[in-house]
């Protein structure tokens, strides 16, 4: 009896830890593919539409087809990185696949999962909502802003959507300097805004440099580098509910300003 009381003891313990989410040193909880079921698109081509993470390390992606002949799907990135540590062990196993194609509609993409061999474990699809953009007009200060320049440093910014999407959350963003251990870099930063109010644009183009020296045995070595651009950018993310995907989906206008 006291040993089955033990049993019952040890298998609810090890029920409250798997249901708490709190595994031992060294355990990690098994990871699964992880992929968009939908995707939208709003552009003729994007080269990053699709990306998967597959859980096995060994798997890879290939057989990738479109189910019209108006949609062209390919290959276009992969990443592989591992780390394998005392206290436990982190993969990356990534894959992208990019879109063309010029007439609207629904269509749907398929790959393959394949295992060390080549050999097909399972075939996953992807819909593709492949229709124009979301977004009506712009406007700045009350004026449509037709093309991709600015010519103020500020203005009053409103976003229009076509009938059946919905705004959830509008935000800028713009380059800001970080500086760390001898390297100087920009990286963009973006901050909310409520429809129709005043958005301050960017007055930072992009930026890398880094400078440093080191001595080794006698031997001296110095590296100084340094990049930039010639125009500031200001990007306005558009987070909507989609009329299409029937879900939230984000949509980025690019604009910018001359460093004059």
């Amino acid at each position: 009896m006291k040993r089955i009381l033990k049993k019952m003891v040890i298998s609810c313990l090890v029920a409250a830890v798997i249901a708490a989410g709190v595994l031992p040193a060294g355990v990690s909880a098994a990871k699964k593919d992880n992929f968009p079921s939908k995707v939208r698109m709003s552009y003729v081509s994007d080269e990053g539409a699709i990306e998967i993470e597959l859980a096995d390390e060994k798997q890879s992606i290939g057989n990738i087809k479109t189910s019209s002949k108006d949609l062209f799907a390919m290959l276009t990135g992969s990443e592989y990185s591992y780390e394998r540590l005392e206290g436990g062990s982190s993969i990356t196993n990534q894959y992208t696949i990019g879109l063309y194609g010029e007439k609207d509609g629904t269509y749907t993409v398929s790959f393959d999962i394949l295992d060390e061999n080549n050999k097909k474990v399972s075939t996953k699809k992807v819909l593709v909502y492949k229709y124009p953009s979301p977004v009506k007009s712009v406007t700045m200060n009350g004026k449509l802003q037709e093309d991709n320049w600015l010519s103020e440093k500020s203005a009053k910014v409103k976003v229009s959507l076509s009938s059946g999407n919905k705004i959830q959350k509008l935000e800028y963003g713009v380059y800001e300097i970080i500086e760390n251990e001898g390297q100087t870099r920009s990286e963009i930063v973006y901050k909310t805004f409520k429809n129709g109010s005043s958005v301050t644009f960017g007055t930072q183009s992009y930026y890398y440099a880094n400078d440093y020296t080191y001595e080794n045995e006698g031997q001296e070595f110095g590296h100084r580098y340094f990049n930039t651009g010639i125009n500031c950018p200001t990007y306005i993310r558009v987070v909507y509910y989609d009329k299409y995907t029937k879900q939230n989906e984000t949509y980025v206008i690019h604009y910018y300003r001359w460093m004059r």
